[in-house]
């Protein structure tokens, strides 16, 4: 019994290396820019029935106050694992100006522009399995990687707050999502 007891106790003192959303494991920590994030929370994106991706925050340090993730200038990462057959760009695209603009005034909206044009043109179709990450690093901007292949960065710090309001804005794209990846 106290071998039991003890093994127990080991097995509860290690430290988790992943969650389980979704039949996805999203790790708990990665490293961004020589800085550890650790996992805020994850969920799943869904449309309507349709599971479309796991999406995922990473942070410095756990942060529940969706302001304070959207306003804050640290490194981020969110992460996309897509779990639907095909999303196809223009859908990609339709769905990240649609986010922007239920969360963005016209006058923002209009200065970021032609980043936000950037960033579309950065996506192709996703497919079951495919991988997005949206990194951010201060003073350098917001990176996009696709399965492993940088598709390029977008600056300003303006730009990235615009885009983590599509997640975890007034009007996120869906607030179960919002919710979960604030560890909520």
């Amino acid at each position: 019994m106290r071998i039991i007891s003890l093994f127990l106790m080991l097995i509860l003192a290690m430290p988790a290396l992943a969650i389980e959303v979704a039949g996805v494991e999203v790790s708990d920590k990665i490293t961004l820019g020589g800085e550890t994030l650790t996992l805020n929370g994850a969920g799943v994106r869904s449309k309507f029935i349709v599971k479309v991706y796991v999406g995922s925050l990473y942070l410095a340090n756990k942060q529940s106050n969706a302001q304070a993730v959207i306003d804050a200038d640290v490194e981020s990462r969110i992460g996309m694992q897509f779990i639907y057959s095909k999303v196809e760009k223009k859908k990609t695209v339709a769905a990240w100006n649609e986010g922007l603009k239920k969360n963005l005034d016209a006058a923002t909206l209009a200065s970021l522009k032609p980043r936000i044009a950037k960033f579309n043109a950065m996506f192709p179709d996703l497919h079951e399995g495919d991988h997005v990450t949206i990194d951010y690093i201060p003073g350098k901007g917001t990176e996009v990687v696709i399965n492993g292949t940088s598709k390029g960065v977008v600056k300003g710090a303006d730009f990235n707050r615009a885009l983590k309001s599509i997640w975890l804005g007034k009007k996120p794209v869906t607030s179960d999502l919002k919710k979960a990846m604030l560890g909520k």
